[in-house]
């Protein structure tokens, strides 16, 4: 992708200017505690109100059914915190510290850049947190998990490469001032590689000799290269036999708040990274395409999809915050785009 000036006199270019303004904006005009319980909701009934916060559409993609699986220990969690007054803690894994290549095949990119994405999310954070502040008065806190010593283990991504990505994360959150409610949960500052090797055991051993076409091109965008079958499966088995190795870490974290993923998993209710969005961000890059009825709406950008749009970077240094530079515009090639 390359910088164009294409668009630059267009109303798209406009459009997502007003887009990012209103990210952005939130994070200077809306505090995240307002210290009022708004609705004056009695106290008995105020975890069901968080608990509706929590799975409302804005934040969670599944559907009230789904939810209900998770409900019983997380209102449990609520009433916990509730009943001593202090902010609810929410933890969110957010990946290995870097974004998938977006490439669909030959020379591949992995990036340690913060972007669209990470400022979405943090947008979404702050969402959550001036709803619940309207009637909790304690508030909420974020955590925000970067599993790099996985990734380091089992993609070979170099630490101070995951590590560099989180300083930029960090200064974002910094020049948004979040830092009192939203925390990065480094992995390799609390842990090492031995710290896992004592973890895997014998009885959780995965073993396969073969991937799927999906499964094989799913490890090439995250070790950012082509690499061979055999390669990839090698890399699998070592994830199947330790990936649950971070949660099992930061359980002794879990215990009191809320863990949550960006996809639903047996175990874990979802966050949406993004508004509508139910993709785990490090998968690509979040970029912005234009509806048919011309609204600018965020979407993860793929090896998988990429090759159906076309790509812009764009430039908009007196609104975005200063450690993202640019941001992807992605036109569908064809007419089968959402509404």
């Amino acid at each position: 992708m390359k910088e164009t000036n294409i668009l630059y006199n267009s109303g798209i270019y406009t459009n997502i200017e007003s887009y990012i303004y209103n990210v952005v904006n939130m994070f200077i005009n809306k505090p995240s505690k307002n210290y009022t319980n708004t609705y004056n909701i009695k106290y008995e009934k105020l975890s069901e109100y968080l608990w509706d916060i929590l799975v409302s559409h804005d934040f969670c993609h599944l559907s009230k059914t789904q939810v209900l699986r998770y409900k019983d220990p997380i209102i449990k969690i609520i009433n916990n915190t509730i009943h001593i007054r202090t902010p609810i803690k929410m933890y969110l894994d957010l990946g290995p510290g870097y974004h998938a290549a977006i490439e669909s095949s030959g020379k591949r990119h992995l990036s340690f850049d913060v972007g669209l994405g990470e400022l979405l999310v943090l947008y979404q954070m702050k969402k959550f947190m001036d709803k619940v502040a309207e009637i909790y008065i304690p508030g909420a806190e974020f955590y925000i998990i970067i599993d790099n010593l996985c990734g380091h283990i089992v993609n070979s991504i170099k630490l101070q490469d995951t590590q560099s990505y989180c300083k930029k994360f960090n200064k974002l959150i910094n020049e948004l001032n979040m830092q009192t409610n939203i925390t990065l949960l480094i992995e390799s500052e609390h842990f090492t590689v031995d710290d896992y090797n004592l973890k895997t055991v014998p009885d959780r051993l995965a073993n396969f000799t073969k991937l799927s076409d999906e499964e094989l091109e799913n490890v090439r965008r995250f070790v950012g290269y082509d690499c061979s079958m055999e390669e990839a499966v090698r890399r699998s088995l070592v994830y199947k036999n330790i990936g649950w190795v971070t949660d099992d870490l930061f359980s002794k974290y879990f215990n009191d708040g809320i863990h949550m993923t960006q996809r639903a998993s047996p175990t874990t209710i979802c966050f949406r990274a993004f508004s509508g969005g139910d993709s785990r961000i490090q998968a690509g890059q979040v970029a912005l395409g234009l509806s048919k009825k011309n609204k600018i709406y965020p979407f993860l950008l793929t090896s998988k999809n990429i090759n159906n749009y076309n790509c812009d970077l764009l430039s908009y240094p007196e609104i975005l915050p200063k450690v993202i530079e640019k941001i992807v515009f992605a036109k569908k090639k064809y007419n089968d785009h959402v509404n």
